[in-house]
């Protein structure tokens, strides 16, 4: 599955803000957007809330910028609200 995901770094804490359609969500990071930091709290965090490894999860594109495309192995017929239980 590949995911859309707007991150919001430097928030007060990660947690989910929104799902904005089958494939798309928005999500506030807790760590700075810099040196890599943001990308590496939206990994373990995805891989926290989906109970999934981190190596299953990898953005494969906009890994500096806030909009990003993760692949997330194994659930490709999923869509964001039935990964996030919502």
């Amino acid at each position: 599955m590949i995911l859309t995901v707007h991150v919001r770094p430097g928030a007060r804490e990660s947690r989910m803000e929104a799902i904005l359609d089958e494939q798309t969500v928005k999500i506030a990071l807790k760590a700075p957007a810099m040196e890599g930091k943001a990308n590496a709290e939206l990994i373990a965090f995805l891989s926290g809330n989906l109970g999934i490894a981190k190596s299953k999860i990898e953005i494969i594109r906009g890994a500096a910028t806030r909009l990003k495309h993760v692949r997330i192995e194994g659930n490709d017929q999923k869509t964001a609200s039935e990964l996030f239980r919502i």
